[in-house]
């Protein structure tokens, strides 16, 4: 068997029971469970570790390029300065935020397996699965750019054509108008329908951190395949507690915006481990070795004997 790959016939095509938006926010609420602070610290955690990587490259560099425009009196390498500094940001967060949400990612898988918070799985990736962290976070940008590249370019090509040989300037201007209105809106709906359909990307690295990139990417089409509605219908679910957010800001002078914020985004998080907990059919997937690499990641609650057996 190749362990790089999802046996997918075997676990996700039985029919599983609809459940709907109500059902994962449910589980969600009970992996959560006396753990809401602890979860919404990691919350916390996750995003220091990503501003604080901003700061780190902001800050100096910024105090260098301004006392070097200062000593050369050229107001001109600030803005020079400014672009280094966002190149500099990128390329550290390429290099920094995969292997971070992959580990956010595997806490709120923990939790759908009743297990504890721990912190230091935000680190993990960095050793385990580092480089196929940062190859499925390129391969999910580059899926998401050509996406809204792709069809404006068709669209725009088309209905250039199309006023061209009409030839009638009067019309032109509403042709031109008219198709990037349908080049823009078909932009969104096919980044949409993309992002989704790879949206469990990173949740099935921090499962499987020895399956390759292209392996994760496909695996995430194949389990989103006739989903993506409900995972929309599930993040569209919790508008209301987001909306929740403004008056709380205005009557809390943002202080408790800030903390429901983190709550929400751990509430948020596990709703959606909870969806992927399903759509895979972890329960099975945990009875059997399938396809993990290392067979003691997902038969825990097995014991020696069974193992050996398995």
């Amino acid at each position: 068997m190749d362990q790089n790959q999802f046996q997918y016939e075997q676990f996700y095509q039985a029919p599983l029971a609809e459940k709907n938006a109500k059902y994962y926010r449910a589980c969600a609420r009970g992996a959560l469970k006396d753990k809401w602070v602890t979860v919404a610290v990691a919350a916390v955690l996750y995003s220091l570790l990503l501003v604080g990587v901003i700061l780190i490259a902001m800050v100096p560099m910024m105090l260098i390029i301004m006392g070097a425009s200062y000593a050369m009196e050229d107001p001109s390498m600030i803005g020079l300065g400014v672009l280094l500094i966002w190149a500099i940001i990128f390329l550290l967060m390429i290099f920094t935020a995969p292997p971070l949400t992959v580990g956010y990612y595997r806490i709120h898988l923990d939790l759908m397996d009743g297990k504890q918070v721990d912190f230091g799985m935000l680190f993990h990736y960095f050793k385990r699965a580092y480089g196929k962290s940062i190859a499925v976070y390129l391969l999910y940008t580059l899926i998401g750019v050509v996406s809204v590249i792709l069809p404006l370019l068709v669209i725009v090509v088309i209905g250039a054509i199309i006023s061209s040989a009409i030839g009638n300037p009067e019309w032109e201007s509403a042709i031109m108008v008219t198709t990037l209105l349908i080049a823009y809106v078909a932009s969104v709906v096919v980044a949409l329908i993309q992002t989704y359909r790879y949206s469990m990307s990173f949740f099935i690295l921090a499962e499987y951190p020895d399956m390759r990139p292209t392996d994760v990417m496909r695996n995430s089409r194949m389990v989103m395949k006739g989903r993506k509605w409900k995972l929309f219908c599930l993040q569209f679910s919790m508008i209301g507690w987001w909306l929740l957010m403004i008056p709380a800001s205005i009557l809390t002078c943002g202080i408790g915006a800030l903390l429901g914020t983190y709550l929400l985004n751990a509430y948020s998080t596990t709703s959606i481990a909870a969806f992927y907990d399903d759509i895979t059919n972890r329960a099975a997937a945990r009875e059997v070795e399938f396809p993990s690499l290392d067979l003691g990641d997902y038969m825990s609650d097995l014991s020696d004997g069974n193992r050996e057996n398995g």
